[in-house]
């Protein structure tokens, strides 16, 4: 199954809930979440939103619950690009406006990091 996913830059921790704010778009049948995880680690999760219900571009907001005491990112994933129309298979997905707010935790504990060779 295809996916896209917008990442963020590395978040030093988050205190209490957090706050993920955007516009978006999908073509029929793809759905878009917010999840967490630990930096680069592809698409093992640490907490996932259930799919953002379409509302004709206006303001999504979805909680990113809980103080998060690592270094993560935050993915807004979209997936399920299922449509097939006029002989084309796929679908499209567009973000605008996106913004994440907490309330920022200082001296929290890094994520270990695996060393490569």
């Amino acid at each position: 199954m295809y996916s896209a996913a917008l990442v963020s830059d590395p978040i030093q921790c988050q205190e209490g809930d957090g706050v993920v704010k955007m516009k978006f778009w999908a073509s029929p049948g793809v759905k878009i979440r917010v999840c967490t995880r630990a930096p680069s680690m592809g698409k093992r999760y640490i907490w996932c939103s259930e799919p953002i219900k379409r509302n004709n571009t206006k303001l999504a907001k979805v909680v990113v619950p809980g103080t998060i005491w690592y270094t993560f990112e935050i993915v807004v994933e979209a997936y399920n690009f299922t449509l097939d129309a006029f002989g084309k298979q796929g679908g499209a997905a567009i973000i605008d406006d996106i913004s994440y707010n907490s309330s920022a935790i200082y001296q929290c504990r890094m994520s270990k990091r695996v060393k490569s060779f």
